[in-house]
């Protein structure tokens, strides 16, 4: 059986219709931290529940999907660290970290 292209393009304008709010959604769960000097050692959300780490996904990008009020624990080369930002559920924010390892929005 083939399909119609009125059939091709209703079933693509379907799936881009369901897909867009999806990714939207997620989108704004999700914290990030932009490593652009590539001195992080490890990134973490820090919450009163605890710390939950946050994945590695390349090009210096640090990424966690956001369970409840948290903010960003970031732990550098040569014990420096910070703590900065704030996240919470659907209210997502990206950080860069500079080279002397701090917090920039």
């Amino acid at each position: 059986m083939r399909l119609s292209g009125t059939v091709k393009i209703f079933i693509v304008a379907a799936a881009i219709i369901i897909l867009i709010p999806v990714l939207i959604l997620e989108w704004m769960n999700t914290a990030l931290v932009h490593d652009p000097h590539n001195i992080v050692e490890a990134a973490y959300l820090d919450s009163s529940v605890g710390r939950e780490p946050m994945q590695y996904i390349g090009f210096g990008w640090y990424y966690a999907s956001i369970e409840g009020d948290s903010g960003f624990l970031v732990n550098c080369e040569g014990g420096r660290s910070f703590q900065g930002g704030y996240v919470t559920g659907h209210m997502g924010d990206t950080i860069s970290v500079t080279s002397d390892c701090q917090y920039e929005d």
